[in-house]
């Protein structure tokens, strides 16, 4: 596990330095390394690893697949006791993103509002903003 964690860092750092094409390299052998490892599965790394792809994804300007890699994290994330609301609302924010740049309005205004159906469900009741 060690070493996927790695690539995922060296991974970062190329994102950061907009070097996408070997920084897809390093996310995908690190998505296959923790496919292979004995099943100590590490939700929350295979989540951000396959978050990273997506912003890989969504940089190189291939949506479709960004938004799919995005809808599986949130699939894996609603698996795991790990993460939480808020987690599962900034990818969803991500995903709306992406369909306003593809001008896919539906989809957008369903991912707006399963966030506010979070949001209303995370809430304590007397916070009556968002009710209005």
């Amino acid at each position: 596990m060690d070493q996927a964690s790695i690539m995922n860092n060296m991974a970062y750092t190329l994102i950061k330095f907009k070097q996408y094409d070997d920084a897809s390299d390093l996310v995908d052998a690190s998505f296959e390394l923790q496919q292979i490892l004995p099943k100590r599965n590490n939700m929350t790394m295979t989540v951000s690893t396959m978050s990273s792809m997506a912003f890989i994804y969504y940089r190189t300007r291939k949506y479709k697949l960004a938004l799919d890699t995005y809808s599986a994290c949130v699939q894996l994330q609603s698996k795991s006791s790990m993460h939480n609301e808020k987690d599962k609302v900034d990818l969803l924010k991500k995903m709306v993103e992406i369909c306003k740049k593809v001008k896919n309005h539906e989809k957008r205004v369903q991912l707006l509002r399963c966030i506010l159906l979070y949001q209303q469900s995370y809430l304590p009741e007397e916070d009556e903003e968002i009710w209005e």
